[in-house]
């Protein structure tokens, strides 16, 4: 059990992967298997690409990421619509962690820092609805710096003006916990939501429910 720290003043959430998840993999499965792909393959060609990953850093427009797919997909026009909505038909919102984080904002300040395209902020929000249980989200295209780099972390400090070990951070990318571990955040590696509010309640000090 982590000891508690009274010294945190802020709680710091990633968002793909830990608030918003691909809880049902059915339709991105099902998208892969009509491209005689897997749906680690589907993924890789959306989000792992050069061009992809560009696009997290400002530096391309999700438009010339699914025009990546469509092409090596070999997808006609009249259908990319629809491949884009099927490949985000699984995600959901996990409503339950962001009301919890809603409960610490006021005492801790919420941040979201997340590695995302220019048009995440607004997906999100045609999508699921509101984050104001963050007073302040930093999305990666918008800054032009993605996670692992220690300069977003630096950012995030400058921003805040705080300490790193003032910071608690959530993510489930190893490589960006080391990371943010290795200037002096705290960190706690997302694994599912009631080890996190587990984890996450006893460095805070705070009383389980």
């Amino acid at each position: 059990m982590s000891e508690m720290n009274y010294n945190i003043r802020v709680v710091m959430f990633d968002l793909g992967g830990v608030l918003l998840r691909t809880d049902d993999p059915r339709p991105r499965v099902e998208l892969g298997r009509r491209f005689g792909l897997s749906r680690e393959e589907i993924e890789k060609l959306v989000f792992g690409s050069e061009v992809s990953l560009k696009a997290e850093i400002g530096q391309a427009e999700p438009g010339e990421v699914w025009a990546h797919v469509q092409k090596k997909l070999r997808i006609a026009n009249h259908e990319l619509a629809a491949i884009q909505d099927a490949f985000w038909a699984g995600d959901r919102l996990d409503e339950d962690l962001l009301a919890f984080v809603s409960t610490l904002r006021g005492r801790y300040r919420t941040v979201l820092l997340s590695n995302a395209w220019m048009d995440m902020r607004k997906n999100v929000a045609r999508r699921f609805g509101s984050l104001d249980a963050f007073e302040m989200q930093i999305f990666s295209a918008e800054v032009g710096l993605r996670k692992p780099d220690p300069r977003i972390f630096q950012h995030v400090l400058d921003l805040l003006g705080a300490d790193p070990e003032e910071i608690v951070f959530v993510d489930d990318f190893s490589e960006n916990i080391l990371a943010a571990r290795k200037l002096g955040f705290r960190t706690i590696p997302f694994k599912n939501v009631q080890q996190t509010k587990n984890e996450l309640e006893a460095l805070l000090g705070l009383n389980s429910a």
